[in-house]
């Protein structure tokens, strides 16, 4: 975990899609709620493309399949929960069928 000059801690996490659909509307859409539910900042980026984690409108244009890789960069108190959360729905497929 890094610190940002603010001092606010700031945490890096990578994973990468696992289920068989990739992300999609409803993959976005738990992302952004568990990130709505703690304090800190998110911010995800796919294939190059940067999205704050608690808009739907940018978490859904990451769209990307199977094997994607996923850049979580999230900032704020409770920095490390949230990433711990956020990365826990990718990785376990969104409750989706596994590839």
């Amino acid at each position: 975990m890094a610190e940002r000059p603010g001092g606010a801690p700031t945490v890096h996490r990578q994973t990468t899609v696992v289920n068989k659909q990739g992300w999609h509307a409803r993959p976005a859409a738990m992302v952004v709620k568990c990130a709505n539910s703690f304090r800190s900042s998110v911010t995800i980026e796919i294939n190059g493309l940067v999205a704050n984690g608690k808009s739907m409108m940018d978490v859904i244009m990451l769209a990307s399949p199977l094997g994607s890789v996923v850049q979580i960069d999230v900032t704020g108190p409770d920095a490390e929960a949230c990433a711990d959360a956020i990365e826990k729905i990718i990785a376990t497929g969104f409750g989706e069928e596994l590839a």
